[in-house]
């Protein structure tokens, strides 16, 4: 009895004494950065964001709306890279985007948003290549962090039915397998999901002057068996 109440006694004194040792979940700063981007050949601009990841004794909701926490103070070096033959283009600032009132600071974007533009803010053209392999180079010459991410661009795809060559079509709402209206593609090299809407545009007539309007029909979304492409 009396060596339960000893070995009681001393695990409840280093339970006490562990609890009282003070616990700093904020840990020694680390730079991280967040980034985002699209490439898409079918659009003059390609547009890059470059954020940073935050963490301090504030609420992060207070913290969020500093520029400093989320926004780098001075410009990175943003470089887009064909790999097949080492091309790069510089992507320079562009603050023509506010950013809407939220959570985090705005709308300033200067050093958040980067396009290919010039100087003047003027767009750079690209020439972006279709099934080729792009690499993204992010430099912060202050710190000396790098960070960088390949993807392929993937190719345009033929839509097999309904034909390009008739372009015009009804459409027969019947509880029937008869009137099924077939839609079908080709898969391309690279892409694995695809989802098709359909948009039904109209005119409101019961409104005074005759409102243009339209409504998506949203399809579940397809997955291809691989990447190679070719699947119908």
């Amino acid at each position: 009895m009396k060596k339960n109440i000893i070995y009681l006694f001393i695990a409840s004194s280093m339970l006490f004494s562990a609890c009282s040792t003070d616990l700093d979940v904020n840990g020694d700063w680390k730079e991280t950065m967040v980034v985002y981007g699209l490439l898409d050949q079918t659009q003059t601009k390609q547009y890059i964001k470059v954020n940073k990841a935050f963490l301090g004794p504030q609420s992060g909701l207070v913290m969020a709306q500093i520029k400093d926490s989320a926004q780098y103070a001075n410009a990175l070096t943003v470089k887009l890279v064909r790999v097949s033959d080492n091309s790069e283009v510089l992507l320079r600032p562009d603050n023509s985007i506010p950013k809407e009132d939220g959570v985090f600071y705005g709308p300033d974007q200067a050093n958040a948003i980067y396009s290919n533009v010039d100087i003047n803010g003027n767009t750079v053209p690209l020439n972006l290549v279709s099934s080729t392999q792009y690499k993204l180079v992010i430099q912060n010459g202050e710190t000396g962090k790098v960070v960088t991410s390949q993807t392929p661009l993937i190719a345009d795809f033929p839509i097999v039915k309904p034909n390009a060559s008739t372009p015009f079509f009804n459409f027969i709402f019947a509880n029937s397998p008869n009137y099924r209206f077939l839609v079908e593609w080709t898969s391309s090299k690279n892409a694995r999901i695809y989802q098709m809407i359909v948009r039904f545009n109209y005119v409101d007539s019961l409104i005074t002057g005759n409102v243009n309007k339209s409504i998506d029909w949203v399809f579940p979304a397809q997955k291809t068996l691989g990447l190679l492409g070719g699947e119908t």
